[in-house]
């Protein structure tokens, strides 16, 4: 069975920084750190989960509750996705010359193992994967 844990961040400047804290706490937890190289896998996996949340605090609308953040950690693989319920988030990954807000999707698009982004009944879904394998 793999660790999960969800967490519920308050839509805030705050949030992508407190974001970055649990997962390299999750990954610690986790024994993340005896599977390639932990130093840069917490790197990496706290940039794109901080690009995830920045992306849902900057495109979510004031008055939209909290950012559900899960995170699981199985067969060498990071797996965080965070969810809005009511809102729709903009999910397309721009071209160079498109806005600069945008720029966080790309970054996940182009780091991680796997990525997606999904309209649900209930808002929007985003996630990437990391194999930490890979990272070297």
């Amino acid at each position: 069975m793999s660790p999960t844990q969800s967490f519920q961040l308050i839509r805030s400047s705050r949030a992508p920084g407190i974001a970055r804290d649990h997962v390299r706490e999750f990954l610690a937890a986790n024994g993340a750190g005896m599977t390639g190289d932990a130093n840069e896998l917490e790197f990496t996996s706290a940039l794109l989960t901080s690009e995830l949340v920045t992306h849902a605090v900057e495109h979510a609308d004031h008055h939209t509750g909290d950012v559900q953040l899960v995170l699981d950690f199985a067969a060498h693989t990071l797996h965080a996705e965070i969810s809005l319920d009511d809102v729709a988030l903009p999910i397309a990954v721009p071209r160079s010359e498109e806005r600069e807000i945008m720029y966080g999707l790309a970054i996940i698009e182009s780091v991680a193992s796997r990525w997606g982004r999904d309209r649900t009944s209930h808002g929007t879904r985003l996630w990437f994967e990391l194999d930490a394998r890979c990272i070297a």
